[in-house]
């Protein structure tokens, strides 16, 4: 029995995301893209002759995780190689840390990819990597070029027409413009780094502070670690809010997020120690200080999760708060507008 041609053809490209999974797939004469997320599935087709452009643009997102990995790393390998006795857990992490920087590193530069057609513009969530992107942008162009005909003759023709016709010829429209009145102007001024380095500036200490503390496990610097998260909490949110249009899509920004995800995890750790010493020394609920005594010997006590848990804490302080600052130096005082 012959075997059934197949109708459509994966094309390459990274199929998870963090709200589900996407596939991009070719066919005869249009493309494919099926998004699925929580049993649904959408489906949504470009066809070649629509297609007006494939756009990519190069992101700093591989440093980031670079960076983290790298971090982790080093984090883990000096408890593991300097620190006496049998450390599974971080020899674990050690291991996940390192083979997940070997494969950001082959995978190479990340990007965004958007396919642009007569009526949208669409962003390919599946292309994640240049190296990835390209081969598929150039299955694209292909493609469409058999039903359009070559990009290049069509882009010289138009230009010898519009050199003939130039007095005539009005302005193109924008097919995807929208009403000016609803257009929200971009922030005008200068990106003005000060709350950022403190903030930079409070996680680098905090970091260092939660390294000493992994050693010393002393009250009065638990105290004034725990002092120093409630202000880091208040301030990535500050400075969130205060620079969000300037900095949006910007190496800063996403810094910003990983710390304010960092600090979440941080506090909701806090809080699983506070409603287990509040379940088992129901009689010191209301009294803080025995309460807070109570949760700093659960949380330094040399248990695996614990100390996982004050590691990826200070380690990441110390490496958003190092490469926050690098970022904040580099981008001082750019225009906005």
């Amino acid at each position: 029995m012959a075997r059934k041609e197949k109708i459509y053809r994966r094309l390459p490209g990274r199929p998870f995301s963090p709200i589900g999974v996407s596939s991009f797939w070719h066919g005869s004469d249009h493309l494919l893209l099926v998004e699925s997320a929580f049993f649904k599935e959408r489906y949504r087709r470009f066809y070649y002759k629509d297609i007006q452009a494939v756009v990519m643009h190069r992101t700093g997102l591989h440093w980031v995780w670079t960076a983290l990995w790298s971090g982790l790393a080093l984090l883990f390998g000096i408890i593991v190689f300097l620190t006496p006795g049998t450390h599974y857990v971080s020899a674990t992490f050690l291991a996940i840390s390192l083979v997940a920087l070997v494969v950001n590193l082959i995978l190479g530069p990340s990007c965004r990819v958007f396919l642009q057609t007569a009526v949208q513009r669409q962003h390919l969530r599946t292309l994640k990597r240049v190296r990835t992107a390209a081969k598929t942008m150039d299955r694209i162009k292909i493609l469409a070029e058999v039903q359009q005909g070559s990009w290049e003759k069509q882009m010289s023709a138009k230009g010898q027409e519009k050199q003939v016709s130039a007095p005539t010829v009005s302005p193109p429209i924008q097919q995807d413009a929208t009403p000016a009145s609803s257009v929200e102007k971009a922030p005008a001024g200068l990106f003005r780094p000060l709350l950022h380095r403190i903030l930079f500036g409070l996680l680098i200490a905090a970091g260092v502070l939660g390294g000493i503390q992994l050693y010393l496990k002393s009250l009065p610097l638990g105290l004034l670690e725990a002092l120093m998260h409630g202000v880091l909490l208040i301030m990535v949110i500050v400075t969130m809010v205060r620079w969000y249009r300037h900095l949006k899509g910007t190496v800063i920004s996403k810094i910003n997020w990983l710390a304010l995800i960092l600090i979440v995890f941080y506090s909701a750790v806090g809080y699983v120690l506070y409603f287990a010493v509040s379940f088992r020394y129901p009689e010191i609920t209301y009294h803080n200080w025995a309460m807070f005594k109570r949760m700093f010997e659960l949380q330094t006590v040399d248990h695996p999760l614990a100390l996982t848990s004050n590691i990826i804490y200070a380690g990441g302080c110390l490496l958003f708060g190092i490469f926050g600052m690098l970022a904040v130096q580099k981008n001082a005082h750019r225009p906005t507008s």
